[in-house]
């Protein structure tokens, strides 16, 4: 999923902590980060996909799945984000830190909020939970996320050091990458903890 984060430039040296963090956890919920500098685009996007997007006169928000803003100093830009996700109906994250007023901002959302745009107040010790209930507006639970983003240390033996250096030998893949396949191999046949997730799901 590619996302399209917002901080406005106002007191840049004020917020640029809180936005370098909103970018770390949506990287880290498995998101590909799509923002705007002082001059240039940092974008998963190509380069030559994205000259192609520029030269239509295309806008980038057309080729992102959702908006995540940090609205807390207002911006003149925020009211078209806002106006663009409605007309498209893309998942969007409407951020503000704890204590902020933003009753000006939310006006441009009119009288009623739709259900695929989140407004949260916000800190460092709920920001991680507060992104992971974002990410479920992609019908995506973190919990049972794909990305590997969890270090786990696993101590094993030369023998099996030596044998995991065999199969991967002239191969594309790493030592992990082999032991994640084979996990996800047992998880996608056991049966009685596909039982087990469904169960969960359904509480």
């Amino acid at each position: 999923m590619k996302i399209f984060f917002f901080g406005p430039k106002t007191d840049i040296k004020n917020y640029s902590n809180a936005y370098d963090q909103i970018i770390e956890q949506l990287t880290k919920a498995g998101l590909k980060i799509f923002s705007k500098t002082e001059s240039d685009y940092v974008t998963p996007i190509s380069e030559e996909r994205m000259a192609e997007i520029q030269a239509a006169g295309e806008s980038v928000l057309l080729h992102v799945d959702g908006i995540v803003i940090e609205a807390t100093a207002p911006d003149p830009e925020i009211g078209y984000l806002l106006a663009h996700a409605i007309l498209q109906k893309k998942p969007t994250l409407c951020l503000y830190q704890k204590g902020a007023q933003i009753k000006k901002t939310l006006s441009h959302l009119g009288q009623k909020i739709p259900a695929f745009i989140m407004v949260k107040p916000y800190e460092k010790s709920n920001l991680e939970g507060v992104i992971a209930e974002y990410v479920k507006l992609f019908g995506i639970d973190p919990e049972y996320s794909d990305v590997p983003n969890i270090k786990f240390t696993l101590r094993i033996s030369q023998k099996i050091s030596h044998y995991l250096h065999w199969k991967t030998h002239n191969t594309k893949n790493t030592k992990a990458d082999f032991l994640r396949g084979m996990i996800q191999d047992i998880i996608d046949s056991d049966e009685k903890y596909k039982k087990y997730i469904v169960q969960k799901k359904n509480k």
